[in-house]
């Protein structure tokens, strides 16, 4: 089961680039503090090597301009884990450059855990990241910031 289910939000989500990725580390550890400078972590830098050889060789990539990531995580294990640490910093890192410029293009971040159809946390060996990214036009753009802003309170 996914929170991209409805037919409005499979449509955003056609076309694109769809990939697995190996379960990233935490924000909090990826990270390391080096003669009082704070560094990517050993592990922070084998995630970035192994995504990248992974999506080097992908047609079409890197994606020009504003990008769009949906990301649905599946935990190699039960643990409590915050969903922002995972779907962030080492995910948007390991990214630029190789499936688009800069994470600073990133427009639209959707993250979700994976269910299963009963609605329970899906664990998977090693854990994965199903991403789906996508190039945003700047009229789609507009119109899908418009539409989120609408619906925040007080507007």
């Amino acid at each position: 089961m996914s929170a991209f289910s409805t037919a409005e939000q499979r449509a955003l989500l056609e076309g694109g680039h769809w990939f697995t990725l190996p379960f990233p580390p935490s924000t909090n550890t990826y990270y390391r503090k080096f003669r009082n400078r704070m560094v990517i972590s050993a592990g922070g830098r084998k995630y970035k090597e192994w995504v990248r050889a992974l999506l080097a060789h992908v047609p079409g990539l890197p994606l020009p301009g504003r990008v769009q990531l949906a990301v649905e995580l599946y935990p190699p294990d039960r643990r409590r884990r915050d969903l922002d640490n995972f779907c962030g910093k080492a995910l948007l890192d390991a990214l630029k450059g190789v499936a688009f410029g800069d994470d600073s293009e990133v427009f639209l971040l959707a993250g979700e855990w994976g269910v299963t159809p009963e609605g329970e946390l899906m664990v998977v060996k090693d854990g994965r990241l199903e991403v789906h990214l996508q190039r945003l036009e700047n009229k789609k753009n507009n119109d899908s910031q418009k539409e989120h802003r609408q619906d925040l309170p007080g507007r």
